[in-house]
């Protein structure tokens, strides 16, 4: 589950540093906590919000990995987009 968490929660930070110039901290790093809450949060208690961790007796971390990949991507688009707003309007 580690392995998982790891990948989901560097996947967004990787990807902004590979494509986007001066990219925010706070994006990367928001990007990097949301991928892991959202990760350990829809592996736990997923059975509330997924049908597919109904009754499964091997639970699959890829997909609540792919889904906090979804999500920290989202987070780290609207952190970026905010704050290197600001950043450009103060210089």
């Amino acid at each position: 589950w580690g392995v998982y968490a790891y990948f989901a929660a560097a996947f967004v930070p990787v990807l902004f540093g590979t494509f986007l110039k001066k990219t925010p901290l706070i994006a990367v790093a928001g990007a990097a906590v949301t991928a892991v809450v959202v990760h350990f949060g829809l592996y736990y208690t997923g059975q509330h919000y997924f049908p597919y961790f109904m009754d499964v007796t091997v639970k699959n971390p890829g997909l609540s990995a792919a889904v906090g990949i979804m999500a920290a991507l989202v987070v780290g688009c609207g952190l970026h987009l905010a704050f290197r707003e600001r950043e450009e309007a103060a210089v």
